[in-house]
């Protein structure tokens, strides 16, 4: 994890968010996934340009996206485990049904066997490899939203630790 991604309590750089995207639309129980392709300057969402699009540091809010996409806004947080953006945020707030947002980039199978090469957050290898393999798993349905909240990363770290360390082996 980028020391600077520490310092912003896991909020993505600014300019860190262009690459194309798998988000999950979800209302209810009802989800789909739709296709955020995020520019330096612009916005596709399923190939179509959204307008107004603003940028507000890890931030992006659009009006003129289609369909139940018109509107809506976007954060982005760094996973740990990937360490890769990850998106969360609302769309169609000014209307009925409005539905959450949790994306992802994918990660292929390179990247996942160079991540799974490559521990963090002193967890033990056989362990890393295992949350890699739910990350990455989860990176093609629009991803997992486990460390929203770098304190409950820092909780949650803690008792998988404890865990750990009485775990048979």
């Amino acid at each position: 994890m980028p020391a600077a991604d520490r310092a912003s309590g896991g909020l993505a750089a600014p300019g860190s968010l262009p690459g194309e995207y798998l988000v999950r639309v979800a209302n209810g129980a009802d989800a789909r996934l739709a296709s955020f392709s995020i520019g330096p300057a612009d916005l596709l969402i399923n190939a179509k340009p959204a307008e107004a699009v603003e940028y507000r540091g890890s931030a992006i809010g659009w009006r003129g996206g289609p369909g139940a996409l018109a509107e809506g806004t976007l954060t982005a947080i760094t996973d740990p485990i990937t360490r890769r953006p990850v998106l969360s945020g609302t769309s169609g707030f000014r209307q009925p049904g409005s539905h959450a947002l949790i994306g992802t980039v994918p990660v292929t199978a390179d990247e996942a066997a160079l991540l799974a090469a490559t521990p963090g957050l002193a967890i033990p290898d056989w362990a890393w490899s295992h949350l890699v393999a739910i990350a990455v798993g989860a990176s093609r349905t629009g991803g997992l939203f486990l460390w929203h909240r770098w304190q409950r990363a820092a909780t949650n770290l803690r008792l998988i630790r404890a865990a750990l360390a009485e775990a048979p082996r």
